[in-house]
């Protein structure tokens, strides 16, 4: 699984947490802020749901668990956009992708 491959499951995510929350869809890419800023997407609450459903994508997809919400909550999630969550996605998640 590339990074490419991520982002793109992080955007379908996002997206269906948004319509969950009856948050309007913007056009979302790479560089849309998640969490941490006046223009963030998400709020806590949505940002859990969003990590819940990438993990579960992800495991899906890999055949493993990644234990991945628990190892990000762990760590600061300060100015998160997509593509910097993706970024620690394959981080955490080492040579299993």
């Amino acid at each position: 699984m590339s990074r490419e491959d991520i982002v793109r499951i992080i955007l379908g995510r996002l997206r269906a947490v948004c319509q969950m929350k009856g948050i309007t869809e913007k056009s979302f890419s790479e560089s849309t802020v998640l969490i941490g800023s006046a223009e963030a997407v998400l709020d806590s609450l949505g940002i859990a749901l969003l990590l819940v459903q990438v993990e579960e994508s992800l495991n899906a997809l890999s055949g493993t668990q990644t234990v991945l919400v628990q190892r990000l909550f762990s760590e600061d999630l300060g100015h998160e956009t997509v593509g910097t969550l993706a970024d620690r996605c394959l981080l955490l998640m080492g040579n299993r992708l």
